[in-house]
């Protein structure tokens, strides 16, 4: 059985008329409540920032040296073998 959740929280907006009819006219388009619509968007902006600040993201010259040093085609710097062994401390 599926348990309901209640929605106790709010968000209040201030927006222009013309910020808010092309927001309606968006809702309506899609059958959907301005609320509906304005959650689920907001949402997936939310989900998408937050999963790009998880991201590592490494020029094309760094993904190379990382590639190769995790395949062992060269070996660690003294500083990377430094940081292994604090990391294994932990």
């Amino acid at each position: 059985m599926e348990t309901v959740r209640h929605k106790e929280e709010r968000i209040s907006i201030r927006l222009s008329a013309h910020q808010k009819s092309v927001i309606d006219a968006a809702a309506e388009s899609l059958g959907i409540s301005i609320s509906s619509f304005i959650l689920s968007n907001v949402l997936e902006a939310a989900n998408k920032i937050i999963e790009r600040q998880h991201q590592i993201q490494l020029s094309e010259r760094d993904w190379n040296r990382f590639t190769s040093l995790v395949s062992g085609d060269i070996e660690p710097t003294s500083a990377a073998m430094n940081a292994a062994e604090r990391y294994r401390g932990l």
